[in-house]
C-alpha cells in the first residue's frame, strides 16, 4: 500500500517541479496539494530539508496561506445532517455530515463509525495552516501500520461544498476514487483542494465542525517531524478515541 502511494505521490511531485521555474509561489500550490493527494505517510525527508526534495519542497515557505484564519463555515454544509463526536486525546470535536450533499461519502463514513473502526486510530500527518489527516493508521510496535478498509468510494468533489475551515473532507491517492476511511480536518479556505482543482478532479467535502475547533486547532500546533521514517507525524501521539453519532439526520 505505502509503496503505491508513495509512487503517487512522486507523480504528484514531478508536475509540481515542472513549474520550478516560476518561483516559490508557484511551487507551494502543487507541494501541498501532493501532501493531500497522498492519503499515507510520505516516506520522505519533510520540507525543512531541502536538499532531500530541492524541487519540490522550496527552501523557504512562501506565503500562500492566508495571514488570517476565518471563521468556521455557517450551516450551509451540513443543514440538518447526521451529527457525530469524534473524542480525541486531545479533546471533543462535534461534527455535522452532509448527508444529502455527499451521501456516499457520509454512508461509507458512518459505516466505519458503526464498526468502531476510527477507536485507537492517529490522526497520523499534521500540516499547520493546511490540515490535519487521520483515520487510518494505528502503532504496532515500532511501525505505523495501515488498518484493512472498506472498498473505495467515488469521489463526490462535485457536490458544490467547499474545503473551507472547519470542514472535513476525504483523503485519497492520485487516483480520483479511491477514498477508503481517512478523512482530514481543513484549517483554513483550501481553494486549492475544491474541483476540478488540484488535479481536475478536487477533494470531496463531507461535513462542517460545528464546536470544538479549537480542539483542532490545538492539534494543527502540536510538533511534528519524521517518525517511523515518515513525515509530519505528531512526534508525541494524538488518537482518535472514538466516533459516536448524537444525532440523526433532519431530513
Amino acid at each position: 500500500m505505502l509503496k503505491g502511494q508513495f509512487r503517487a505521490w512522486l507523480m504528484v511531485a514531478a508536475l509540481g517541479s515542472a513549474g520550478a521555474a516560476n518561483g516559490a509561489e508557484a511551487a507551494k500550490p502543487a507541494a501541498e496539494a501532493a501532501a493531500v493527494v497522498n492519503a499515507a505517510p510520505k516516506a520522505v525527508q519533510p520540507a525543512v530539508q531541502p536538499a532531500v526534495q530541492p524541487a519540490v519542497q522550496p527552501a523557504v515557505q512562501p506565503a500562500v496561506q492566508p495571514a488570517k484564519q476565518v471563521p468556521v463555515t455557517d450551516g450551509k454544509v451540513g443543514a440538518g445532517g447526521t451529527v457525530v463526536e469524534i473524542k480525541t486525546s486531545e479533546g471533543v470535536i462535534k461534527v455535522e455530515l452532509a448527508d444529502k450533499a455527499a451521501p456516499v461519502s457520509v454512508k461509507n463514513f458512518l459505516a466505519y463509525v458503526g464498526d468502531k473502526f476510527y477507536d485507537g486510530t492517529l490522526f497520523h500527518r499534521v500540516i499547520d495552516t493546511f490540515m490535519i489527516q487521520g483515520g487510518g493508521y494505528v502503532i504496532e510496535g515500532d511501525k505505523l501500520s495501515e488498518k484493512a478498509t472498506k472498498a473505495a468510494i467515488i469521489n463526490e468533489a462535485k457536490n458544490g461544498l467547499k474545503n473551507d475551515r472547519g470542514t472535513l473532507a476525504m483523503a485519497r491517492t492520485s487516483d480520483p476514487n479511491s477514498a477508503t476511511a481517512q478523512f482530514f480536518i481543513n484549517l483554513v479556505n483550501n481553494d486549492r483542494l475544491n474541483a476540478p482543482n488540484p488535479d481536475g478532479h478536487g477533494y470531496a467535502v463531507f461535513g462542517k465542525v460545528l464546536e470544538g475547533m479549537d480542539v483542532v486547532d490545538k492539534i494543527a500546533k502540536a510538533k511534528t517531524g519524521l517518525r517511523f521514517g515518515m513525515s509530519d507525524v505528531p512526534t508525541a501521539d494524538i488518537k482518535l478515541l472514538g466516533v459516536t453519532v448524537v444525532k440523526a439526520a433532519s431530513h
